[in-house]
């Protein structure tokens, strides 16, 4: 895996920050909220990856979100995602900077959080908009792996030469990601442009959206991104 000189952590400042983190598949919001985390000492909710543990579950919502998720390649519903979401939030106390992966995506998160955040004490402080065109994206999760065990991403080609080898960090098994085929890639794609860039707008209006040329080297989009928070 590449690796970033993230020099000394930086603690998070006063007043507490609360980022929403923003990209087309493949734009490598991941990876960058990983080094976000180590940087700043921050929280990283995924929505995705709390979408999955719970599509993981044997029960009638675990089912379902499956249902949508994987083998449709749709979002889920709104009142179940926000839900899982906040129960996740609401654990974290208050004085902790959270990044925000994955919400609020569309208007209509935009409305929820507004209601919602007031109540936990938080407010949105930054929104890092991570920029693909449709080509980068598309060539990028057809070379994307992930450990099954612990979520670790791979590059097929660079982190890893051989789809059968083991996870080198934990020797679990690598995979594709069940939502990584071209045509749910085409279809999250769509999702995100046509509900996405709204929120985006509506943020922008706050003065919170910083944009990130997401098709650059790891390091380049990570040094980016700190110069947001130095600003």
């Amino acid at each position: 895996m590449m690796t970033v000189d993230l020099n000394k952590t930086e603690p998070s400042r006063s007043p507490v920050w609360n980022i929403i983190l923003l990209g087309p598949q493949g734009s490598g919001k991941g990876t960058q909220a990983k080094l976000l985390v180590e940087k700043f000492g921050l929280r990283h909710l995924e929505l995705g990856k709390l979408l999955r543990a719970a599509a993981e579950q044997d029960t009638e919502e675990g089912r379902a979100i499956d249902r949508v998720i994987n083998q449709e390649g749709k979002l889920a519903p709104f009142d179940l995602a926000m839900g899982i979401f906040k129960n996740e939030l609401k654990a974290i106390p208050n004085s902790q900077s959270v990044i925000f992966d994955g919400t609020p995506r569309r208007l209509e998160e935009v409305a929820y959080w507004d209601q919602e955040l007031p109540r936990l004490d938080r407010a949105f402080t930054h929104l890092i908009a991570l920029t693909l065109p449709k080509e980068a994206t598309i060539e990028r999760l057809s070379k994307r792996r992930v450990c099954s065990v612990d979520g670790t991403p791979f590059i097929f080609g660079v982190d890893i030469m051989d789809d059968s080898a083991p996870c080198p960090k934990c020797g679990g098994q690598i995979i594709w990601r069940t939502d990584d085929t071209p045509p749910l890639i085409e279809q999250r794609l769509q999702l995100y442009h046509d509900l996405t860039a709204p929120v985006i707008d509506a943020y922008r209006m706050r003065g919170i959206v910083h944009e990130v040329n997401g098709n650059q080297s790891i390091s380049d989009v990570f040094k980016d991104i700190v110069e947001v928070f130095r600003a």
